[in-house]
């Protein structure tokens, strides 16, 4: 906890810091002059152009960073902050921003785009529903069909070998001309 508190001390000295941002497929390097969350969460908005769809509340963007462990972390606090800041040293701090749409719009998880209509959304996924649904449905039917075909070949062959045994032992009965 102390060490948390330290390293916050030394960042609030620190003027600016660098960071690189990457938010869906972009990346952004930005200087943030004043080390706090607010602040940094105001720039990767201003940065990534968020919420010009829909107005965004400080708890809908989300900041990551990779720890020494290599997990993301959640950014929240100005401690937490510092804590990233000291372990990036020298380097940009790499953070990870996400945005959580207001209810009712759809969120990047379910690779819905911001704004985007839920009825349009809806439909697509029923849409998508009903094409696996007639794909395996087709599926199941040419499973069945090589199915009936190699039933048909084996009674083929069967009906065939009795002909050829049938064949063979009226041969055999037969009595051979003097």
């Amino acid at each position: 906890q102390k060490s948390h508190q330290k390293m916050a001390e030394k960042n609030a000295e620190v003027t600016s810091v660098v960071f690189k941002a990457s938010h869906a497929d972009e990346m952004r390097r930005f200087t943030v002059p004043d080390l706090n969350m607010a602040t940094l969460r105001a720039a990767c908005i201003a940065r990534f152009l968020l919420g010009r769809e829909h107005p965004l509340t400080p708890d809908a963007v989300r900041i990551q960073y990779k720890d020494d462990e290599g997990d993301l972390v959640d950014m929240g606090t100005d401690e937490e902050l510092a804590v990233a800041v000291s372990m990036a040293g020298s380097s940009p701090v790499r953070i990870t921003v996400t945005v959580t749409p207001p209810p009712g719009l759809g969120g990047d998880k379910e690779g819905k785009k911001e704004g985007k209509d839920t009825e349009a959304h809806r439909l697509e996924k029923e849409e998508r529903k009903r094409h696996k649904e007639e794909e395996k449905r087709q599926k199941e039917e040419e499973k069945a069909e090589r199915r009936r075909a190699k039933q048909a070949a084996k009674d083929a062959e069967k009906e065939e070998t009795q002909s050829l045994i049938q064949q063979a032992l009226l041969a055999a009965a037969v009595p051979t001309p003097p």
